[in-house]
């Protein structure tokens, strides 16, 4: 793994194009190697984009979470999280895989078998309602979007009335047109309102 250092540190993420096509200057870099580069807060990143280069840098226990803790952590928005050990992303093993243990004994396959009675249910009711909406049904807003939303919620155990609110969060934190600031708050309210169930 060979680093790269230019003279001039590019932003990152770099302009996406209209379709599948890369940006010729990450192209660019990317056949460089790792590259120093900045998001738009915090400090300069190193980014590695060839698979060699990440295996290395993920297999390495000198790249962990750790080294994030108590510094000016880069991200795409305003707000920090790099200090808040209690964050499952901002931990390295073992407590990372302690925690995660944890969180996981919830989805064992006895678990997940166990949720196939009710998500059947919601999943047969939210198709009824596509039907009833005859041809031309909006196929996502009646049951692509609900029905992740309506599983999540319940496995929660939020109530039904707050699902259109979540809704609404999410819609602001992935949409094209929201701010850093629209989404930061977006991503607060979601992770308060999940805070808030546990």
């Amino acid at each position: 793994m060979t680093l790269t250092e230019p003279t001039v540190l590019p932003t990152y993420p770099m302009e996406l194009p209209d379709d599948l096509t890369i940006d010729p200057a990450y192209r660019e870099l990317q056949q460089r190697g790792p590259f120093e580069a900045q998001l738009p807060f915090g400090e300069p990143i190193w980014v590695a984009t060839r698979y060699e280069d990440v295996k290395k840098a993920y297999g390495d226990r000198r790249f962990g979470k750790a080294m994030g803790h108590d510094r000016d952590t880069p991200r795409m928005h305003g707000a920090s999280h790099g200090s808040d050990t209690s964050r499952l992303d901002n931990m390295d093993p073992p407590d990372h895989t302690r925690v995660r243990r944890l969180a996981t004994a919830a989805f064992t396959p006895p678990q997940i078998k166990s949720m196939a009675g009710w998500i059947d249910q919601m999943t047969t009711e939210l198709l009824d309602d596509v039907e009833a909406h005859g041809k031309g049904a909006d196929f996502m807003e009646l049951f692509a979007w609900k029905l992740p939303l309506q599983v999540i919620n319940a496995i929660l155990g939020g109530p039904v009335e707050s699902i259109p609110t979540l809704r609404g969060w999410v819609d602001i934190l992935t949409g094209e047109d929201s701010t850093i600031e629209e989404r930061f708050a977006s991503y607060t309210n979601i992770r308060e309102f999940v805070r808030g169930l546990i």
